[in-house]
């Protein structure tokens, strides 16, 4: 982020949400040990994020983040060969190392398709956490107490205010699932490969678990470690047992490490803009990818 300031201090404005998809890209690469150099920042930041951002979507651009994943998958699976082939040395505790000298339990190594796909998954889910971070700005954009706290080092309630966004920021507000064994819950009988649906949106904002839900309120605090099943953003339960996402403290401590950035790390103004959310499109997003102007190290 810091590398990236300026050369956005040299431009009139910036899309944030375009330019945090590159900071995270870079960074994910850095910290596994894939080599981007090969590849170009702005190309995987480009592969990572279509397969994000059409997720939810049909038709042309789902066929196309498909066809980018592919590519994407078929470089990582070069990453892998070169591990193990000793053509790319990387340091023993790098992630893309681990990946790909993994050993199942006859001490065979993962197939490269595999390999490839646990590799993605943690360059993926990082840069993933740019729509947070952009949700994080706007909080800051539309409640400036808290970016004059932070700015002044503040950081009392810091992961509160991150764990606030994620509570009102609609990522995606419903997942979906068939059942795969059948029960019965609340009077209704779910049969074997029906599809559900839960409400992450409506969750995140019941009355009976956030009083006055719809107020952005730092002070809360809530937290996936303590509410279960009552904060869901990244799924519910207990990461070890059930569908809720394993990354989500990393999740937390990036975008506190971006707020520190957005607010002593930088100035910048904020220009009139469309940041209208649509809860039509998944994965959601402000209109405008959240313009910032005027950009100067902190």
């Amino acid at each position: 982020w810091r590398e990236r300031v300026g050369t956005w201090a040299e431009r009139t404005q910036i899309v944030l949400f375009d330019e945090v998809y590159r900071v995270l890209a870079v960074a994910a690469c850095r910290w596994t040990g894939v080599p981007i150099e090969k590849r170009g920042a702005e190309r995987v930041a480009r592969e990572l994020s279509a397969m994000i951002e059409n997720a939810g979507g049909l038709g042309p651009r789902m066929w196309h983040a498909l066809l980018l994943r592919a590519w994407h998958e078929r470089f990582v699976r070069n990453v892998i060969a070169q591990i193990r082939s000793g053509d790319l040395r990387l340091p023993p505790e790098a992630p893309a190392r681990i990946v790909a000298e993994h050993r199942d339990p006859e001490g065979r190594w993962l197939d490269f398709a595999t390999a490839a796909v646990e590799l993605v998954n943690l360059l993926r889910p990082t840069a993933a956490i740019t729509r947070f971070i952009v949700f994080a700005a706007m909080a800051l954009e539309r409640h400036p107490e808290w970016r004059t706290a932070f700015a002044a080092g503040d950081e009392t309630q810091l992961e509160g205010f991150v764990e606030e966004v994620r509570r009102l920021a609609p990522f995606f507000p419903a997942i979906g699932g068939r059942v795969r064994t059948p029960f019965d819950w609340r009077g209704r009988h779910f049969g074997k490969g029906e599809w559900v649906l839960l409400d992450l949106y409506g969750t995140n904002r019941d009355a009976r678990s956030f009083a006055d839900p719809d107020r952005f309120g730092p002070e809360r605090a809530p937290s996936w470690r303590e509410q279960s099943y009552r904060f869901v953003p990244q799924g519910g339960g207990d990461m070890h047992e059930t569908h809720r996402c394993p990354g989500e403290r990393v999740t937390v401590e990036l975008m506190k490490e971006a707020v520190r950035q957005l607010t002593r790390g930088m100035n910048y103004e904020v220009p009139p803009q469309n940041l209208a959310v649509s809860l039509a499109e998944m994965p959601a997003r402000p209109a405008s990818g959240f313009v910032i102007d005027k950009v100067r190290p902190g």
